[in-house]
């Protein structure tokens, strides 16, 4: 599975000197608030509501938190998770960032459990309507019932305007991959 991770990110990095020419010098945005619906599939499968927020306190520095609501398949219960946390992003030109992340996170499926989850890779712009992301990460949890795990993210936002966008996340590891799919108003 991590020889995946290594060949998706290599083909994604090798592109990405011809992802920034193609942009036109707008940057990504860190203030936004998402409202959508999750998958996810796991030991358990289901699917929910699911929420963003990031907002910049400086202008390299953001904060950003994020839930989902899900409801398992076959009354399996619920898989409830929060998180929170602090980014920094430096340009690497006028349309692509190089970011960092941490945060706290908890889950509780029947059993709760905190921990910590950290990513870093790029966010940019291939068009002034077109955002993409792709980090790779690393979640620990403080419970055994709940398996830590490296993974990829890969995501894009489609703006319609200077306020309204779709946009679409997918997080995948070797014990669950969650998909995202929703509203942006970007602030």
């Amino acid at each position: 599975m991590r020889k995946q991770y290594l060949v998706a990110a290599s083909i994604a990095l090798a592109g990405f000197p011809a992802m920034c020419l193609a942009s036109e010098g707008h940057g990504p945005g860190y203030d936004f608030i998402e409202a959508g619906w999750s998958w996810l599939h796991a030991g358990h499968n289901g699917d929910g509501f699911a929420a963003n927020i990031s907002f910049s306190v400086s202008d390299h520095v953001f904060l950003y938190g994020a839930g989902s609501f899900i409801d398992l398949e076959h009354g399996a219960g619920d898989a409830n998770s929060l998180r929170g946390g602090l980014g920094f992003h430096t340009p690497l030109n006028d349309s692509w960032d190089f970011l960092i992340r941490g945060a706290a996170q908890h889950i509780d499926e029947g059993h709760t459990s905190y921990g910590m989850q950290a990513e870093a890779g790029v966010k940019g712009k291939f068009t002034p309507q077109l955002e993409a992301w792709l980090m790779a990460g690393q979640s620990s949890w403080q419970d055994e019932h709940f398996h830590d795990q490296t993974f990829l993210r890969a995501g894009l936002l489609y703006e319609f305007n200077h306020h309204w966008g779709v946009t679409a996340d997918v997080v995948s590891g070797k014990h669950e991959t969650e998909y995202f799919v929703g509203a942006s108003y970007l602030f």
